[in-house]
Order: structure tokens, then C-alpha cells, then sequence
């Protein structure tokens, strides 16, 4: 099984805490982001191979506008 550097990014700690937990009992190396300028910094430092996110941040100017469902 390969495993994967992964930034998880959601203003839901608590979400954000889960999902990570269950990437690094996969064996991936998983870092946390709770905010799309935290995300943007770390996704800058980071080699990452996989960035997952909250399909939108509440009040959040990353969030995409116009996304369906």
C-alpha cells in the first residue's frame, strides 16, 4: 500500500480531526489546515500529493461561488 502526504482542509475542526484520523491509520501523512490562508500556506511549504477540503467554508472568500448542489 502506497501512502500519500494529505492536507485535510475544513473549518470543522472536529471534521478535519476525524478525517485525519483515519488517513494516518491508512499510514498517509496527513497535516491540518482549518482556514483557506492557513491552507495556502501550508499547501506552499508542503510537497503534498493530495490537498482535501470542506466543499465550502461558511462566509469563507474561498469558497467557490456558483457551485452546483
Amino acid at each position: 500500500m502506497s501512502t500519500a502526504r494529505i492536507l485535510v482542509v475544513d473549518d470543522s475542526r472536529d471534521a478535519a480531526e476525524s478525517l485525519a484520523t483515519l488517513l494516518k491509520l491508512s499510514g498517509h501523512t496527513v497535516e491540518i489546515a482549518n482556514d483557506g490562508l492557513i491552507a495556502l500556506a501550508s499547501a506552499e511549504k508542503l510537497q503534498l500529493e493530495l490537498i482535501g477540503r470542506a466543499r465550502q467554508f461558511a462566509g469563507s472568500r474561498f469558497a467557490r461561488a456558483g457551485s452546483a448542489g
